[in-house]
């Protein structure tokens, strides 16, 4: 149920409903230790997505400035044959969406890959549960949906255009005479 302000009413219509059957209806946000185990888990999740995000942002920018530098030769030719700023900064920051996108699809494909073997199998939590109330079976079957796949690959080739803009801008700043003669 995804509207949390309906669970009042739908609980006490249950209970309406149940006569004298001796029954207790609550939501699931009064069931134990299931509504703080929910927020710990959307806490930790938050976390690793944070973490995940900044250490693939730092590759991304270590990539793109190493590709920057060994084509600084080449970076100085084309600005001294007459090739824009604008033009140099929009050609890297082109290439690095495009590893971004390479590496959203390869990364969307081993993750699809790895849930789909999750989906048959199972992910087994009984070892990790001990001791708390949980309502649901102690095996997860995951799933994914169209949606997710597609904010995967976008969220992925979005944050390697931004974190590719420095680095570009750092190449499109280049002195031609100063690139050419550094390597």
């Amino acid at each position: 149920m995804r509207d949390v302000a309906a669970t009042a009413d739908i609980v006490r219509g249950i209970a309406a409903k149940s006569g004298n059957i001796p029954l207790s209806v609550l939501p699931w946000t009064a069931i134990g230790e299931y509504p703080k185990m929910i927020q710990l888990m959307g806490l930790v999740y938050y976390w690793v997505f944070l973490f995940v995000s900044l250490l693939g942002s730092f590759i991304i920018a270590n990539v793109m400035t190493m590709v920057i530098l060994e084509r600084k030769r080449e970076i100085g030719i084309l600005m001294s044959m007459g090739m824009p700023r604008n033009r140099i900064l929009k050609l890297f920051l082109a290439e690095g969406t495009m590893l971004g996108l390479a590496g959203s699809v390869a990364g969307t494909l081993a993750g699809l890959g790895f849930i789909m073997v999750l989906a048959r199998k199972g992910f087994d939590m009984t070892s990790a549960m001990k001791g708390f109330s949980w309502p649901l079976d102690n095996v997860i079957y995951p799933s994914v949906t169209p949606g997710t796949i597609f904010l995967g690959i976008a969220m992925g080739t979005a944050v390697s255009a931004a974190i590719s803009y420095l680095p570009s801008r750092r190449a499109a700043r280049m002195v031609p005479v100063d690139a050419i003669r550094s390597v």
